[in-house]
């Protein structure tokens, strides 16, 4: 099935607009003070926005996360041969279909839906280890995708314990939202030196 730019875009933003209402839909219901307009103080009190601090330090921890991820993921993939078939194959299912001016409202709305559902509420509720296989299924459209799967395993787990040690949904917000930006920035740039053209 052959879908255009638009559609492409409409579709990866859509899911992740539908992942912040299951969140919000999910606080409701544990919640369902939280959600009156005087009560907007005790939402914020609540997973996983508690203890959520937006300043420089944050911004800073963030940052350097998502250049770990994106240096990690380039070493992979200019030396791990499963890993390019994988990228090569999301290439040419989507990856191709975005411009260079998607890359920031997709970053933007992947890294926030999933880091309040994966990391806010999920690993709230189950655990670091079940929220990130959770997390890596759902990153595992097929079987020619089994080591983009592991990486997103490892991702989330790595993002999971930066917010179990700091409890700050803000961190992981910006690394996941950074990590999105180049490593997709990157590709669409310089994905002639990670796959031929004709995988």
């Amino acid at each position: 099935m052959n879908i255009s730019r638009k559609e492409t875009v409409r579709l990866l933003i859509g899911q992740e607009i539908f992942l912040i209402l299951i969140s919000l839909f999910w606080i409701y219901i544990r919640h369902p003070n939280s959600f009156k307009i005087s009560g907007f103080h005790a939402f914020s009190e609540h997973i996983p926005f508690r203890n959520m601090e937006i300043d420089l330090k944050s911004l800073g921890i963030g940052l350097a996360a998502s250049l770990v991820l994106v240096s990690l993921s380039l070493i992979i993939s200019l030396t791990y041969e499963p890993f390019k078939k994988s990228m090569a194959i999301l290439d040419k299912m989507i990856i191709n279909k975005i411009e260079k001016i998607d890359i920031i409202p997709l970053a933007l709305f992947s890294g926030i839906a999933e880091e309040i559902f994966f990391r806010g509420l999920l690993q709230n509720g189950l655990g670091i280890y079940l929220s990130n296989i959770i997390f890596a299924l759902l990153h595992f459209p097929g079987k020619e995708f089994w080591v983009y799967s592991l990486w997103t395993l490892f991702a989330g787990l790595f993002l999971g314990n930066i917010y179990s040690y700091t409890n700050n949904l803000f961190i992981v917000i910006v690394a996941h939202v950074m990590n999105n930006f180049l490593a997709l920035f990157l590709w669409k740039t310089f994905k002639h030196k990670f796959i031929k053209e004709n995988v």
